[in-house]
């Protein structure tokens, strides 16, 4: 009897392991499918990515319950540089059939199934790792792990940036919101690393590279700010001094007929941000309080944070 059960059990986990690989394979023959049709669809291969960063931001959505199938603890070794990176590609294709069979991941699924359409269209693309801030109590921090993925492509000779995951939405105190955003195809270098540190400096495709403790200074610039013109020129770090009765803040650009606010920490309620024109710069003054952050909003969602000391 003890038999019996093992054999069913066996074939039980069997059936289970062939259709699981049914599953990716039906799941890659549907990728390969995507990719011949905007390949066939779009002439030129800067068309071609713009169409796959489309598709892929606008039809995953984000799923911080992804997170637990696709790390894991310990040490793994191998005994040739082909087995490792045989058993990397492994891991990478469970991610990508995983965020194809569910049309949700995090930030790692999201570059993955992109790479994944640009190679099998033919365009370079690689993977960068990398940090983010993403909430106020991280400036400064100069933290060691990295928490985010996101792309470059090179086309025509040129590199790119692109971030997928941040163009599909953003998160508010109620969750995940489903906002897609164009501007996070090709973004401008100057721009990403206000937002985006990689872990190889050589992808940050500035003239001048900054250092990952500098990167730790700057506000924390949320994901929706980015819908809106806004460019702001003062204060360049993100810790505030209260030596005066005042914080003033400098744009060089504010998007027009939007409410911008902000609050302390320890305020219930935003209070409306006034600006002055003063030589071509939009001037904000918050009266000083004692407060851990202050945060300001465009239309009740967060946009920058700084830390008040």
């Amino acid at each position: 009897m003890r038999l019996l059960i093992m054999k069913s059990k066996l074939y039980f986990f069997c059936l289970l392991l062939s259709l699981s690989i049914s599953a990716q394979n039906s799941s890659y023959d549907a990728i390969s499918a995507l990719a011949s049709e905007i390949k066939a669809s779009h002439a030129t291969k800067e068309a071609r990515a713009k169409a796959a960063f489309n598709w892929v931001a606008n039809t995953i959505r984000y799923d911080i319950n992804e997170y637990e199938h696709i790390n894991f603890t310990g040490t793994i070794r191998y005994d040739s540089e082909a087995a490792l990176n045989k058993a990397l590609r492994a891991i990478d294709l469970k991610i990508i059939n995983r965020t194809w069979q569910q049309k949700a991941s995090v930030c790692e699924g999201y570059a993955l199934l992109f790479k994944e359409l640009c190679d099998l269209m033919d365009i370079e693309c690689i993977i960068i790792k990398g940090f983010t801030k993403t909430q106020p109590k991280e400036i400064g921090a100069n933290r060691n792990a990295p928490d985010h993925t996101w792309n470059a492509i090179k086309i025509d000779g040129k590199w790119k940036l692109v971030d997928t995951t941040w163009a599909a939405g953003y998160f508010t105190f109620n969750g995940w919101t489903k906002a897609f955003n164009e501007d996070f195809y090709d973004i401008k270098p100057e721009r990403a690393i206000l937002t985006h540190f990689p872990q190889d400096s050589r992808w940050q495709l500035l003239e001048k590279t900054i250092s990952k403790k500098t990167f730790f200074t700057f506000p924390v610039y949320y994901s929706h700010l980015f819908f809106y013109d806004v460019a702001l020129v003062h204060p360049k770090k993100g810790v505030l001094k209260q030596d005066n009765n005042t914080i003033t803040l400098r744009f060089k650009t504010i998007p027009k007929n939007k409410h911008i606010s902000y609050a302390y920490s320890n305020e219930e309620f935003s209070e409306p941000l006034t600006f002055v024109l003063t030589n071509n710069e939009f001037i904000a003054t918050i009266p000083a309080k004692k407060a851990p952050f202050l945060t300001l909003y465009i239309d009740g969602i967060s946009i920058l944070d700084f830390k008040i000391i």
